[in-house]
């Protein structure tokens, strides 16, 4: 490759080379970066580590990203899938308002197993949801 080539590619390169930012110098003449120049950068997309290093959103399948809102639900709260209405379901991560449709159509449950019988859920939904869901 001739120097008339390669000349240009380098001044594109370092064109596109990000420059450090530096503070204004100290009284002592040292140079140091900025304190949030130290920071990792905040993302600005849905499904990034958010400042404390947890996840938020998230891919599903098809490339959908998870609502903000969806992100939002206790882990905590139990649900009574006879009697709560579907708001109530909705307060279990990952049960939506169709979801929440088909469990209120199954309705009475003896067991939570019935949810998978009567094709409200799934069995692997119904092994996430569980521990969040009862009967009584």
């Amino acid at each position: 490759m001739s120097i008339k080539k390669i000349i240009p590619l380098l001044l594109a390169l370092v064109a596109l080379a990000p420059l450090p930012v530096m503070a204004q110098s100290t009284p002592s003449n040292t140079m140091t970066p900025p304190a949030d120049a130290m920071s990792p950068p905040t993302p600005t997309k849905k499904g990034g580590a958010t400042k404390d290093g947890s996840m938020k959103g998230g891919a599903m399948k098809g490339g959908a990203m998870k609502s903000p809102s969806k992100s939002s639900k206790s882990t905590t709260v139990v649900v009574n899938v006879n009697t709560d209405a579907s708001a109530d379901l909705q307060k279990v991560k990952g049960i939506g308002e169709a979801t929440a449709k088909k469990i209120i159509a199954g309705r009475p449950y003896a067991t939570l197993d019935d949810l998978v019988t009567k094709k409200a859920l799934t069995a692997k939904q119904l092994t996430t949801f569980k521990p969040q869901l009862t009967v009584k």
